[in-house]
């Protein structure tokens, strides 16, 4: 994926979200039409903003959790001079 992407999807997808429930309990209320489509389109720039700040997290948390294991895997490799075999039984000392 690219730079960004997570964070804009849940953007979207937050910001969709908010607009349908504003719209769907502005039904369920008898609001004016102008008034309701005026909440939705708050709900929905207000959504698109929280959205995008949890994606930005998220991407940044995921993205920390990824080079630490990179970075373990790394540290895990064989020390030189040492001699296993792959597929060789290892002995756990417990």
């Amino acid at each position: 994926m690219t730079n960004g992407f997570a964070a804009k999807l849940i953007s979207a997808s937050c910001g969709l979200v908010g607009f349908a429930v504003a719209i769907i309990s502005g039904l369920a209320t008898s609001v004016e039409t102008s008034e309701i489509l005026t909440r939705a389109l708050i709900a929905l720039v207000a959504c698109y903003i929280v959205g995008l700040v949890v994606g930005a997290i998220a991407e940044r948390a995921v993205a920390d959790a990824l080079s630490g294991m990179k970075e373990d895997v790394q540290s895990d490799a064989p020390v030189e001079g040492t001699s296993v075999e792959i597929g060789e039984p290892v002995e756990a000392a417990v």
